[in-house]
């Protein structure tokens, strides 16, 4: 990403290619865009995606949700609860329409290194259902990440290392293990550990490569 002047006002200029082919594709998202307080006041970046000047993209308005409920507080009453509701609507929803094998999720608030893609990509074998960069978590000590027995992992590891599961939050997945599920919260948590719990006792494996760590936009 690199930041400039364009017809007179300041844009950052984000540029990505497409793995296995000589083409790439380059977008602008002027500074007025850019914020470092939100809508929710919390120093989230938003950017609109029918902002956004690519040529070329795929945009989806489906209504799962209470309007503000992706920008309310968390903690507030019966909020979270109505997130975990919520969201496996999407994730169902994109599984429903996505027709290529590796699914990469990446949640609007994060900041990943450009070679992300191409480094996930490269750890997954016959068995791996998901590989994912690591994140440390907002709301605990750690990362955003677990072992097989569900404990969170509360300092770095190396390489690329098979895990209990991992939050949603930069992730690949493969579709064809997508449609053979439900994302679903299991009446009693988030939706993304109760997929992993699903994937206990098959030949899946969840992956982490702790050498792509992503950021949040905050």
């Amino acid at each position: 990403m690199r930041r400039g002047v364009v017809g007179g006002s300041e844009r950052d200029d984000i540029r990505m290619e497409i793995l296995g082919s000589r083409r790439g594709f380059c977008w602008s998202i002027p500074a007025s865009q850019r914020s470092s307080g939100g809508p929710s006041g919390n120093g989230s970046r938003h950017v609109t995606v029918p902002a956004c000047d690519y040529p070329w993209g795929q945009y989806r308005a489906l209504t799962v949700a209470d309007p503000g409920l992706a920008d309310a507080n968390r903690w507030g009453p019966g909020v979270r609860q109505r997130g975990q509701v919520a969201m496996p609507r999407i994730y169902n929803r994109v599984q429903e329409e996505t027709t290529t094998e590796y699914l990469w999720i990446v949640e609007d608030d994060i900041l990943s290194p450009v070679d992300t893609c191409r480094r996930l990509l490269r750890s997954f074998d016959a068995t791996t259902v998901s590989v994912s960069g690591v994140d440390q978590s907002r709301f605990h000590p750690g990362y955003v990440a677990w072992d097989q027995d569900g404990r969170i992992f509360t300092e770095r590891g190396d390489g690329v290392q098979v895990i209990g599961g991992q939050g949603f939050g930069c992730v690949i997945l493969r579709k064809s293990v997508l449609d053979e599920h439900v994302i679903h919260h299991g009446g009693r948590g988030d939706y993304d550990p109760t997929f992993y719990a699903e994937m206990r006792g098959t030949r899946w494996r969840a992956k982490v490569d702790w050498g792509c760590e992503v950021g949040h936009g905050t």
